[in-house]
């Protein structure tokens, strides 16, 4: 019942922010940009979408690799793109479970290692995100004047920050009972360690990817962006949007990216076409290439939502 409250409220939110972003909008103007896109910069930006995919699924490999279990990185790609599919059309992370399913019966791992393979998985992409996204926050804050040199010096400086936060919190926690803390430091050990140099390059050069796909997309509207200026405004755009308050990150989403591209004197309506095309070649044409795996290797979504409820228990009971 909650939960169903909460989606309400988010729904409410994203209507009443796209109200008040879109009532100022020129859509004459949306439209002739989006009549006007160059198409190879789209066709390219898919086809980058889609190696960023591949990308991530090796890295996720070789995570699964750490508790001594192998798949072929043809599979775990076949898994990671099936997943993704589902995850654009279904709430609750439901996509990230089709990868605990499929470990699980393609290894001998347990569900809640399977399981742990995903969430370090996620939690790569998580860190990177809000290192580059905080970095990003404090040139907006500050009204710092945006250079490469600024801001790759200030996305260091919160990786940094990170690592220690995280061994701060080893050594704090070294001595805590609790099942949470004991699953969070096995997140660490397999995320935060100097061994996991691969897993990080890896995860540097997909975002890498991601950047310039987006760059890409820009690039097919308008010239007036910079990679430097795509990677700064895309990852504080992604920061923005790991707050729950609306459905899929609507509303906060086009209303980040106008104040966002405003700060290069871009108009809002070239926002708003930037949005719509990086949903469709993002989500829709990924989701699409990953449908093609799903059903080509479909699973029963039922039982992967009964994996779901049943891994809260085992997290619970870890260790």
């Amino acid at each position: 019942m909650k939960k169903r409250v909460f989606s309400y409220i988010k729904a409410i939110i994203a209507l009443i922010i796209l109200f008040l972003v879109l009532r100022t909008i020129d859509f004459a103007k949306v439209s002739n940009i989006l009549s006007s896109v160059e198409l190879s910069y789209v066709i390219t930006a898919g086809i980058l979408v889609i190696l960023l995919l591949f990308v991530k699924s090796v890295r996720w490999n070789l995570i699964i690799n750490q508790f001594n279990d192998r798949l072929t990185i043809g599979e775990s790609f076949s898994i990671y793109m099936s997943s993704y599919s589902v995850g654009v059309v279904t709430p609750g992370r439901l996509g990230e479970f089709i990868k605990v399913y499929n470990l699980r019966h393609s290894t001998n791992l347990s569900p809640l290692n399977s399981f742990l393979t995903v969430i370090a998985d996620r939690v790569y992409d998580l860190v990177t995100l809000f290192v580059f996204g905080t970095a990003g926050l404090i040139v907006y804050l500050l009204h710092l004047p945006f250079s490469p040199l600024i801001y790759l010096s200030l996305v260091i400086f919160v990786f940094v920050i990170a690592f220690v936060v995280n061994y701060i919190f080893l050594v704090i926690s070294k001595a805590s009972k609790l099942k949470w803390v004991s699953f969070l430091n096995e997140l660490s050990r397999i995320v935060f360690n100097i061994r996991r140099y691969r897993e990080w390059t890896i995860t540097i050069f997909a975002y890498a990817i991601y950047f310039l796909a987006a760059w890409l997309l820009f690039l097919g509207i308008t010239n007036n962006i910079t990679y430097f200026e795509t990677v700064f405004i895309m990852a504080t755009l992604s920061l923005v949007l790991l707050l729950p308050i609306t459905i899929a990150g609507f509303g906060t989403r086009e209303y980040s990216l106008i104040i966002l591209l405003g700060m290069f004197n871009i108009p809002s309506e070239v926002a708003i076409s930037f949005s719509i095309l990086q949903l469709s070649v993002f989500f829709g044409f990924g989701g699409l290439v990953g449908l093609i795996f799903f059903l080509k290797n479909p699973v029963p979504l039922s039982e992967v939502k009964n994996d779901m409820v049943n891994l809260k228990g085992l997290v619970v009971k870890w260790k």
